[in-house]
């Protein structure tokens, strides 16, 4: 509500607090005791009940598409970010899993299970310290959820999508007031009808949705432009059709019914 330039700072600012303690932990825990724990890969029935979750842990890398109109070579630039993004993620995600694997410890069913491997090597401050970064976490991931999406309600509202008042822009701030309020309600409205689990599944479904539309269209918009597109275009869609279609299977009915839920609250204020 008070302006791109402060969400912005404030977004750097929740990400440093979140990534220091993470950070912490990796090379004390790495250094003080040596992680030799080999390598197993999960039964595939446990896979299955985690992928969901998982993957909610990895979305949002595309969101550096939306700033693709201000780039001077977004063909180039922006699947360098994705890929850099992905990458850098999945390495740090794997040490911090690599540093609590060394520790093992033994964290009861309301403990947070990196606060306990904090615990274990610096005591109560590594508690406390881990548990602001989660708490962090969650906020900075609301904030961008904040910055980006009242942007889309408010493009769809300045093209006659949704209704005019969703393009509606505060005159102190410059910011579209209107699709935020929205936004921030909605999102309140759904975190008191189901827990943290059955919303993140939720949204992954969204994305998915997202994904696979994206998938499908990439052959036909290709096939309209008079540039032919490299040969392995075609496999690379299919692949993310079929696995998006994949990953959505695994998902509960209740997670089903939320999305439906959203669909249906998007169609009518449409």
């Amino acid at each position: 509500m008070v302006g791109m330039r402060a969400s912005v700072r404030t977004l750097g600012v929740m990400t440093i607090v979140k990534i220091v303690p993470l950070i912490a932990l990796i090379v004390v825990g790495l250094a003080a005791k040596d992680p030799d724990i080999g390598i197993s890969l999960p039964q595939f029935s446990d896979f299955e009940s985690v992928v969901l979750l998982t993957f909610y842990a990895f979305m949002a890398f595309e969101n550096s598409n939306m700033a693709a109109g201000e780039l001077r070579n977004p063909k180039r630039t922006i699947p360098l970010a994705l890929m850099t993004t992905l990458a850098a993620f999945t390495l740090f995600t794997m040490l911090v899993i690599w540093a609590y694997a060394a520790f093992a410890p033994q964290a009861d069913g309301n403990e947070n299970a990196l606060a306990a491997a904090a615990g274990q090597l610096v005591g109560q401050f590594g508690v406390i310290a881990i548990s602001l970064a989660a708490a962090f976490s969650i906020g900075a991931n609301s904030l961008v959820g904040g910055i980006v999406t009242p942007r889309m309600t408010f493009g769809m509202g300045e093209q006659g999508t949704l209704p005019r008042i969703f393009a509606h822009v505060s005159n102190r701030f410059q910011t579209p007031d209107v699709s935020i309020v929205f936004f921030g309600g909605t999102a309140i409205l759904f975190s008191l009808w189901a827990g943290f689990a059955t919303l993140a599944v939720a949204s992954a479904l969204s994305r998915l949705v997202m994904y696979l539309l994206c998938g499908l269209a990439l052959p036909v918009l290709e096939h309209r432009e008079a540039e032919r597109a490299p040969w392995w275009h075609l496999p690379v869609s299919a692949l993310a059709v079929i696995s998006s279609l994949w990953v959505a299977s695994q998902a509960p009915a209740e997670a089903f019914q939320m999305l439906g839920l959203i669909i249906a609250v998007g169609n009518l204020t449409a």
